[in-house]
Formats: structure tokens, sequence, C-alpha cells
């Protein structure tokens, strides 16, 4: 059969050729269409709870909901083999360990994928389920998209919008922006108006409520050969409450006090627990996992999202995590091959003493790759 298909290309040129150019563009459609994974996904037969309950939670309230989860995975995973749980004020982490994976049919990725509906109706918390992976470790997020901006309050309405959006896709599961978690913390906003009437600035108020918080070192002693700072600070009954810090006194410059809420504003806010800089310019994120573990269609549909999604001016949405890393690794491949061809063309052309034969011998290679 060989001789004869052989022996008919021979005679038939442009049918070979036609031929030829066909797995070409077949290999390259297949390339494109395919899901393109970094590095693929082991099972290493552990699986990750991790378990985020309100700001001001007691550790008793996590725990109760650690325990109800650990129940839950022990009546559903008939691959259990071990299992422990952590519960601290505010989070908790349940760690499963299954059997090898020659006692079960199914895959540590499987075994999340049913866990979730089962712990999704468990009220007062955040619930994430990932399969423990090495190759995860090594790259990003399977979903992340960083938002840049100026206005804090616009990124966050920004990121609720897209993570919203984000978390409706079919394959999106534990989309999660880094402005979901906020903790209270007290703001004191300067009446500057109020202020000049006593005298006083923004940076000498700030240092009174310092000092009398935190305290301030007046002067220095030494004890034994040793230097010792001296730190005058109030009493604490400032702490104790938004009324109390707000009838701290405060020394004008005439002499007098003159309470502090009399010159500035006290409130409750939430704020972010951290706050990450790009270019000078504040970024938040968005992270998540997808079912399937397709990075690539993934990403196509959060570009899509993107697409229809108007950002206000000055504000900019990119892909980044494993996605990201894929590319970057794809593309330096791409270039090392670009190389060694060209490296290949030149050993080629001094053996052939020629420029043009190892253009011809190179051609195969399209139909090689094949």
């Amino acid at each position: 059969l060989y001789l004869r298909l052989l022996n008919y290309f021979v005679h038939h040129l442009k049918v070979g050729m036609l031929t030829a150019m066909a797995l070409v563009v077949f290999f390259a459609g297949c390339c494109f269409t395919t899901n393109a994974v970094l590095l693929p996904s082991m099972d290493m037969g552990q699986i990750a709870i991790t378990i985020t309950t309100p700001i001001g939670s007691q550790i008793n309230e996590t725990a109760a909901i650690a325990d109800r989860v650990a129940a839950i995975a022990q009546e559903n995973v008939p691959e259990l083999e071990s299992m422990y749980y952590t519960a601290q004020a505010e989070t908790a982490s349940v760690g499963l360990e299954l059997c090898g994976k020659s006692d079960r049919q199914r895959s540590s990725d499987d075994v999340a994928d049913a866990l979730r509906p089962l712990l999704q109706d468990i009220a007062g918390c955040e619930i994430t389920i990932t399969s423990s992976d090495m190759t995860a470790m090594m790259s990003g997020d399977e979903i992340s998209l960083e938002i840049t901006g100026d206005d804090y309050e616009t990124l966050s309405m920004i990121a609720a919008d897209l993570t919203g959006q984000i978390s409706a896709l079919e394959d999106a599961v534990d989309v999660n922006s880094s402005v979901s978690r906020q903790v209270p913390q007290v703001e004191v906003t300067m009446n500057r108006e109020a202020a000049a009437r006593y005298g006083l600035t923004a940076a000498q108020v700030g240092a009174a409520v310092r000092e009398s918080l935190t305290g301030a070192t007046a002067t220095t002693v030494t004890i034994d050969n040793k230097e010792l700072d001296v730190v005058v600070k109030g009493d604490g009954s400032a702490a104790e409450s938004l009324d109390a810090l707000g009838s701290m006194s405060i020394a004008t410059a005439t002499g007098g006090y003159v309470p502090l809420n009399a010159v500035a504003n006290v409130n409750t806010v939430l704020a972010p627990q951290t706050i990450t800089r790009s270019n000078q310019s504040r970024q938040v994120k968005i992270t998540g996992s997808t079912l399937s573990g397709n990075v690539t269609g993934i990403t196509a549909s959060i570009n899509q999202i993107l697409d229809s999604y108007a950002l206000p001016e000055g504000y900019t949405a990119s892909i980044s995590g494993s996605y990201e890393e894929m590319m970057e690794s794809f593309t330096d491949l791409l270039l090392a091959l670009l190389v060694a061809m060209g490296l290949v063309y030149f050993i080629l052309a001094a053996q052939f003493e020629s420029f043009l034969m190892p253009v011809i011998i190179m051609m195969i290679l399209p139909v090689a790759f094949s």
C-alpha cells in the first residue's frame, strides 16, 4: 500500500502538494482549537476546604461551621482516608486525604466538584474548595483579573460588577475579589474651618490623637549604661469607644483645650485589609477556579465580558494568572524554535554552499509537524 501511494503522489505532484497543504491547515486548526495547558493537573489525593466567617466572629462559631463541613465530608466522600481541620476566630481550614488512586474511581477534582453543591447552602460563611495540586503551586490562579485605577470606591464597584458576571459563567467557581473582605476601622476626618478657629492644623490634631492612643517618645534616660526611651501616652480611656475618642481633649495654641469632635468627625468605616498599587495606581484583583481546567476557554469568556463592559476613563482591566504565564512560556518556546531554525539554516547553507537549498529542505518542516 505504501509503495502504491508513493508511486501515485510521485506521478501526481499537484495532488501531493494539495494533500500536504491540507494536512498543514488541519494541524494548524487543531492547534488553535485544542485546550492549551501549560502544566497538566496531577491528582495528589488531597482536598483543601477554606471557611471564612464575617469579621468579628468568635472561634466557637467558626469551629461549629467547620464541624458541619467535616460531617458532610465524612458522609458523602467514601474515598476519605483521613481528615483534619484547624479553626481560628474568622477562618478555618479543613483538609481531606483521599485513598490511593488505584482504590477509588473518582479523581480529587471530581470529589471537590461533588462537595461544592453540598456545602453552598451553609449560611454565614464563604467556603472555597480546591483539590491540592503540585502544578497549581507553580502557576497562578486559573481565573485572574487585575483592575487598576485611582478611586477605590470606583474600583470596588467595577470589581463587584465583574465578579458577578464571571461567577455566572458555567465553568467558573470560587470567584472572589480582593475587596470582598473589609475590616471596620475608625476614621478621623478634619473639619478645617472649625480647626482654624482654634488655631489647629491637621498635623497637630493627628499628633495629639497618636500620642494619646499609642504614645510618643518624650526623652531618653540612661540606666546602667543603657539608653531607654520614655514614652508618654494617655490612660487608654480614649480607645474604649467612639464617644470617648471624640471627647478627647486637644491642646490649642492659646493654652486651652477643645474636644476632638469639635474639630473633626469621628466615624467607623469599612476599609480594605490590604491596598495594592501598580505604577502608583490602586489595584484590585478578581480570582477564581474552573470546573474543567480549561483556562483558555474561561479566558475567552472573560475577554467577551470585558469587551462588552464599559470601563470608566482611566481604569483598565487585564488578564493575569496562569493564562498570562502560559502565554509567556509559549512565546519563549516559539522564540527558541525560531532561533533553532535559524541555526539549522546556516549549518545547511554552509554544508550545501547555497542559500536556496536549505530553504527547499526546510519547507518540509510544516508537513513534518502535521
